[in-house]
């Protein structure tokens, strides 16, 4: 009788991990044509991104010569960093039905004596930082060997001279 339940069980969790692999296969397609959109500065400047954060379209309005170079790229960092915001609330919704049977699955710990709780044992990553890379200090993030320095965007607009994509020399 034992080795029945035993044997009940185990189709049970196999029956289980298929269902779950096979969840998990159709998310990934939905996550594969999943955009988001988000718009800034008024709707002059509107930016979409893919599941990952990708820049795919980027559109500027009829009006968008109203605004500052400064203006505009602020705009289309701010729209950008939305749109990739609402594209992981959309993942992560995405996959909660997976996440929640998951969670109601047993572990193999669970399953196995002796066996450690892997899943305690995972590393976890820090959100990726939001600053900009002027405010960001220099000394934390490691410079590649033989990288050659590299002028940001303030110290080159200081410097800047002449009409910019305007200018006749182009």
């Amino acid at each position: 009788m034992a080795n029945e339940f035993a044997e009940d069980a185990t189709a049970d969790i196999l029956d289980g991990f298929a269902a779950q692999i096979r969840a998990i296969a159709a998310a990934a397609e939905q996550r594969a044509e999943l955009t988001a959109t988000a718009f800034a500065q008024g709707k002059r400047v509107k930016v979409t991104v893919n599941a990952d954060g990708v820049v795919l379209e980027t559109r500027f309005s009829s009006d968008i010569g109203e605004l500052t170079y400064d203006e505009i790229a602020r705009a289309v960092t701010t729209a950008a960093q939305e749109a990739a915001k609402d594209a992981a609330a959309k993942a992560e919704n995405l996959l909660a039905p997976i996440v929640e049977q998951r969670a109601r699955m047993p572990k193999l710990s669970e399953l196995i004596d002796d066996l450690p709780d892997f899943e305690s044992q995972r590393p976890t990553f820090p959100a990726a930082s939001m600053a900009p890379l002027s405010a960001r200090n220099p000394t934390a993030e490691p410079k590649p060997l033989g990288a050659e320095p590299v002028e940001d965007y303030e110290t080159w607009r200081a410097a800047a001279r002449g009409g910019g994509v305007t200018d006749e020399s182009w």
